[in-house]
């Protein structure tokens, strides 16, 4: 009802973009150099994130890692135990990472140091990747997204794509 209130200002620094990290074990780093396209297409798209691919070792400069909004592992074999410990005490301490597995993952390291039966970081026991069968003919889709916090960005939106993504091997 009064015209002065309708407006407030605020004032802030906010930086341009915030760093994520990404280690990239497979062989060719095909994977770094994709999801760094991802999350930052151009210099001119501004997404708020700032990818840089790293090597392993990385993840032992602490206060480096510590600067990190997030840490994302692509196919990443084994970690040594300075940059494993470095890297639970950033999750500890609130960061955020995510594990994408592949050929030159090491089941038994993942299962015995990152998930060491459910204390870990890992999520869950990685088994032997399983070969989802091809339902030719049938009309339903590889990835279902339900009520859960992981599609939650997916959830009352309609996603032409989702229904085209397929999975050949799954663990």
């Amino acid at each position: 009802a009064v015209v002065v209130d309708n407006h407030r200002y605020f004032a802030c620094d906010l930086p341009a973009a915030k760093p994520v990290l990404i280690i990239d074990g497979s062989t060719d780093g095909r994977g770094g150099r994709q999801l760094s396209l991802a999350l930052a297409p151009s210099a001119n798209t501004h997404t708020g994130w700032q990818p840089h691919v790293e090597q392993a070792s990385f993840l032992a400069d602490v206060e480096r890692l510590n600067q990190q909004a997030a840490v994302c592992l692509l196919d990443v074999p084994r970690l040594n135990d300075d940059e494993r410990t470095a890297l639970e005490t950033y999750v500890r301490n609130g960061g955020g990472v995510a594990f994408c597995v592949g050929a030159t993952t090491d089941r038994a390291f993942y299962n015995e140091r990152l998930y060491t039966n459910g204390a870990g970081l890992f999520p869950a026991p990685l088994k032997l990747p399983t070969q989802l069968l091809d339902r030719e003919g049938e009309n339903t889709p590889d990835v279902e997204v339900t009520q859960h916090p992981l599609f939650q960005i997916f959830s009352g939106r309609r996603n032409g794509f989702l229904p085209l993504l397929t999975v050949d091997y799954y663990y």
